[in-house]
């Protein structure tokens, strides 16, 4: 059996030797994010500027881009380059949202947070919420004040429909089933227009799409595991790593729960202080432990 497998159920001199070996890891850990930060930085970002449109005390991005950067020298700016020789238009490999980016600035006189966001609906793409006699006649008055007609309501129901622009349904008005029009006669049609040229597509646009997806969605894997992944494991604790009172939970901290675990396996002292590694008697009660058995004493727990 492979290091590291025991989750659920283990014997106490496994969580030992575990957690002995996971501290001295600690020493890892400055090199891993000076590791971290310069792969962050040779990947680069790509930020999508939206047009705003302001609503009370709240800015709201709207669907509509704006322009494109890129992170100077980076591997995305030789991928987009790359992508725009080619005839690609980068607004169109992805809309990048990034909820992170929303700023709650202030609440109103009802208690209701008042946001500036970058992206559309706050970088997160959720559901609509609707009720449930939607759509209602929707009426809209002119210039002149003539009044028109804009949905009649006999349009689909909305709920549960993604809450933007790329989403297909609501703009045909509802889901709609394949044999309530002629699908197939629309497929066939587009694949004589495009069937020729697939490969080129595939090669010259695709697959330098994805790299710049897969790049920019390793960047916010990489982040995560600095800012949020290490940050609560030794926040505050090693140098080089903050720690955000108001998002994490310093009893959450590595050291903070070996502690708390070894006072329910081990003999401790009311400082804390392991005084014996032999099984508790009460340990059993976990559910979880079991007391060593004689042939795991001249060998590595952590493989028990």
């Amino acid at each position: 059996m492979s290091s590291f497998t025991r989750m659920s159920t283990f014997p106490v001199g496994y969580f030992r030797s575990t957690c002995s070996w996971l501290l001295r890891q600690r020493r890892t850990v400055a090199a891993r994010i000076h590791t971290l930060n310069a792969e962050i930085d040779r990947i680069g970002f790509v930020t999508v500027t939206y047009v705003s449109r302001q609503e009370g005390g709240n800015t709201y991005a709207t669907e509509i881009r704006e322009s494109i950067s890129v992170t100077p020298g980076s591997t995305l700016e030789k991928l987009v380059q790359a992508y725009v020789a080619n005839g690609g238009n980068p607004f169109d490999i992805s809309p990048f949202a990034m909820p992170d980016y929303t700023l709650f600035v202030d609440q109103d006189q009802d208690g209701e947070p008042e946001v500036v966001q970058r992206y559309p609906y706050g970088g997160v793409v959720a559901p609509r919420s609707a009720n449930y006699n939607e759509p209602l006649t929707q009426f809209v008055a002119d210039d002149e004040g003539n009044t028109t007609v804009e949905a009649t309501g006999f349009e689909g129901y909305p709920g549960g429909l993604p809450r933007s622009a790329r989403a297909d349904a609501p703009r045909l008005g509802g889901r709609m089933d394949p044999s309530h029009y002629k699908w197939g006669e629309v497929v066939a049609t587009m694949n004589h227009v495009r069937s020729w040229a697939n490969q080129d597509i595939r090669q010259i646009l695709t697959d330098v799409e994805w790299r710049i997806i897969k790049q920019m969605d390793l960047r916010e894997q990489l982040t995560k595991e600095r800012d949020d992944v290490l940050a609560q494991a030794f926040g505050g604790v090693l140098y080089g790593l903050d720690f955000d009172e108001r998002t994490m939970n310093s009893d959450l901290h590595v050291q903070s729960v070996i502690a708390a675990v070894n006072k329910v396996l081990f003999h401790t002292a009311p400082s804390g202080k392991v005084t014996s590694y032999e099984m508790h008697p009460l340990a059993p009660e976990s559910m979880a432990t079991f007391p060593d058995d004689i042939s795991e004493r001249n060998r590595d727990a952590k493989g028990g």
